[in-house]
């Protein structure tokens, strides 16, 4: 199983976070059936956790999260079972909602 930041969004609906809020989902990728010929070399993507902040990020605060996801291997995982409600570890990002997997 690989943790990874699934990308960064504005929301454009009514979210958590309220209106126009910035998003930011962790997911974990699971390879695929290596005997199933449809799939591959593939993987599925499945949601763990989505994270919202009330104001546009700057470019800086972006790249600062993915340098410490590629520095700290244990980042994603903290953040994965980061309770919803709560502050996502050393960002300003709020956890609105997690994912039954």
């Amino acid at each position: 199983m690989r943790l990874l930041v699934a990308g960064f969004a504005q929301y454009s609906g009514t979210s958590a976070m309220g209106k126009d809020a910035w998003c930011v989902g962790v997911n974990r990728w699971i390879p695929d059936d290596p005997d199933d010929d449809e799939t591959l070399g593939g993987a599925t993507g499945e949601p763990l956790i989505t994270c919202a902040m009330p104001k546009r990020p700057s470019a800086a605060e972006i790249a600062d999260l993915l340098h410490r996801v590629e520095k700290e291997s244990g980042l994603l995982a903290t953040g994965a079972a980061t309770p919803e409600g709560s502050v996502l570890v050393g960002t300003d990002y709020i956890v609105t909602e997690r994912y039954e997997v």
